[in-house]
């Protein structure tokens, strides 16, 4: 999962969590994870990547590729704006 904001990037998974829909999001391992430290200068790269100064169209891909070039990883759910947390929810 990318976001723009490690709040989002936890609702996001805490929502995918409670639907149980079998999606799983593991930590981006090595040496992967550090190939990706060195395209950014701000945020997170674990699981969800929290990606706030990312504006370059082709440093996203890049990283998109990345990480779908583990065998560990089969996509890439891209959140591009904030919840309304009264609906995002999920009871």
């Amino acid at each position: 999962m990318v976001t723009w904001s490690g709040g989002s990037s936890v609702l996001g998974v805490d929502s995918i969590t409670r639907l149980n829909a079998g999606i799983d999001v593991p930590a981006i391992r090595e040496p992967t994870n550090s190939k990706m430290k060195e395209l950014i200068r701000v945020g997170s790269i674990t699981n969800p990547l929290d990606l706030p100064d990312v504006r370059d169209d082709n440093v996203r891909f890049e990283l998109f590729r990345l990480a779908v070039s583990e065998e560990y990883i089969s996509g890439v759910i891209r959140l591009t704006t904030g919840p309304k947390c009264e609906s995002f929810w999920i009871e």
